[in-house]
């Protein structure tokens, strides 16, 4: 009988912690104040982007040419009606979920990483950068923060 109790333990807390959102998903679904995040997919000669969010909501976008260009950096600011997009972005995607499994990288391969924070909650996740067309959520939070950083 010793087995009944451990066995309903492991059940409970199984299910609590099914049922229990991840904090930074309450923060997105109910927007706290002070939204951050760092999407990078550089990488060495090929070059890359790197987007960051302030909490105050200036967005840079650092775009850094392939073999070790100058990188050319453009800061804009969000409007609330565009963090609240990006929050309904997010949380859609359901972000604090890395859902890509971990595996050695063929040569040249780099990830695309993406942090976000609000309310004092934090995630990060990552995706190959060769497969964000097939995966299509960090290429999705790419191509929207590209669209609103708007330099070329």
């Amino acid at each position: 009988m010793t087995f009944l109790p451990t066995i309903l333990f492991v059940l409970w807390g199984t299910l609590a912690t099914a049922a229990t959102p991840h904090p930074l998903q309450q923060a997105l679904i109910q927007p706290a104040p002070g939204l951050a995040l760092v999407y990078d997919d550089t990488h060495g000669p090929w070059g890359g982007l790197r987007f960051d969010l302030t909490p105050e909501g200036q967005l840079t976008r650092t775009m850094t040419p392939e073999g070790f260009g100058e990188p050319v950096v453009h800061t804009v600011t969000l409007t609330p009606a565009q963090l609240q997009e990006l929050n309904s972005l997010l949380a859609g995607l359901e972000i604090w979920e890395q859902r890509v499994p971990a595996r050695t990288p063929v040569p040249g391969e780099t990830k695309a990483e993406l942090t976000v924070s609000s309310g004092g909650a934090e995630a990060s996740m990552w995706e190959w950068y060769n497969e964000l067309g097939a995966t299509d959520r960090l290429a999705r939070v790419k191509g929207w923060l590209d669209a609103k950083a708007g330099a070329r």
